[in-house]
């Protein structure tokens, strides 16, 4: 196989292997296997891990192949996914397996690594958090934890199992072969799992996803969908701007990919407020980069429809205005920079029973 790495597994109890579809790279520095039952169903599922060593950063990734047989076929692979956060440039073993942590019924993917830098190596694990039957771990990923007193300069190799533990959080089990210079040793040890549950109701807890937001997320908005609305513009990027080529994404939480509806304007750098009937209003935005020059554009965005409309332009551009929902549902716009590049000073009120804008008198300038 000069051409590019493969992986076998086995196939039957005749000790017959079949390639793992779709493999990559030249250069697999360790693998992992899990066995779970994903999808609830009292199917199994094969999880397959595979760290690759390719020119700088070492990544991880793994696949489910749904529909694992007695006899070791697989039903249907799922896409390559990624174990997001850095790997280092050299891992020396690897594994990962499944375990419920929080008791929710749905299982928890722990992956495992060992880094190898230059001055001494350390075993590191995360934790993919609400592994579905997709592959994705829907609700994000924890940092990374070290193993403590890990004291090995050289490893062969690592595997990790969980185990019950007191409390009904399981335990990690993590076995390694450290070489030194008189010979190699196999080590076992077993310890709790650094989950973050003890506090996460008291002060929450941050969790990485496995795909990104496809644009420059200047802006983000929760809508009463529960999507999770993102959009930049041209997202800081002139040549956007000039090719008219302006992005917004929405996540259908806790469901992974993005919807990309269409972008009228150069929403980079708008003010936004809701309406109390739970639309967004974005104003303002980006005429012209460096020196910035604000738009006088206003735009509704609908969480049922997902679509921007246009509304009445305001009196004064605004890059980077403020805008303020009042309790009688109007919306209060001031600042930002205007259609030339001078600060807006007059403020402005959105009110949508008439969908129209009128300045705010105000005794003298208001402090900006």
């Amino acid at each position: 196989m000069p051409e590019s790495a493969r992986a076998i597994m086995m196939a039957n109890v005749a000790g017959q292997f079949v390639p793992i579809p779709d493999w990559f790279s030249a250069d697999n520095q360790d693998c992992g296997l899990a066995i779970a039952d994903l999808g609830g169903d009292g199917t199994l599922d094969a999880v397959i891990l595979i760290v690759d060593n390719p020119p700088g950063q070492n990544t991880g990734n793994y696949r489910v192949g749904h529909g694992l047989a007695a006899d070791g076929t697989v039903g249907q692979w799922g896409p390559w996914l990624e174990v997001p956060d850095r790997w280092g440039w050299e891992n020396q073993g690897a594994g990962m397996t499944v375990a419920d942590l929080d008791g929710d019924g749905r299982p928890e993917l722990i992956v495992f690594a060992v880094d190898h830098p230059q001055n001494g190596n350390a075993g590191l694990y995360t934790i993919g958090w609400g592994l579905d039957g997709s592959g994705h771990c829907v609700d994000g990923w924890s940092r990374w934890s070290q193993v403590p007193g890990w004291g090995f300069q050289e490893n062969e190799g690592a595997a990790i199992a969980s185990l019950p533990g007191t409390g009904g959080l399981p335990r990690l089990a993590v076995c390694t072969i450290d070489h030194p210079r008189d010979g190699s040793a196999g080590y076992l040890r077993t310890l709790d799992l650094d989950t973050d549950l003890d506090t996460a109701a008291t002060e929450g807890t941050w969790r990485v996803l496995d795909f990104g937001t496809e644009i420059n997320p200047v802006h983000a908005a929760l809508l009463y969908t529960g999507d999770v609305l993102f959009f930049a513009g041209s997202g800081n990027d002139p040549d956007r701007l000039n090719a008219h080529d302006f992005r917004t994404r929405v996540w259908h939480y806790p469901n992974p990919g993005l919807a990309a509806p269409v972008t009228p304007i150069d929403l980079f750098c708008t003010g936004q407020a809701f309406l109390p009937d739970g639309r967004l209003l974005a104003v303002g935005g980006t005429r012209q980069y460096d020196p910035f020059y604000g738009l006088r554009d206003a735009l509704l965005f609908d969480p049922r429809t997902l679509t921007w409309t246009a509304q009445p332009d305001m009196s004064y551009g605004r890059w980077y205005p403020t805008l303020t929902a009042l309790k009688n549902g109007a919306v209060l716009a001031v600042s930002g920079l205007g259609e030339e590049g001078f600060l807006s000073e007059t403020p402005e009120i959105f009110d949508p029973a008439t969908m129209s804008w009128s300045n705010l008198p105000v005794p003298g300038p208001i402090p900006m």
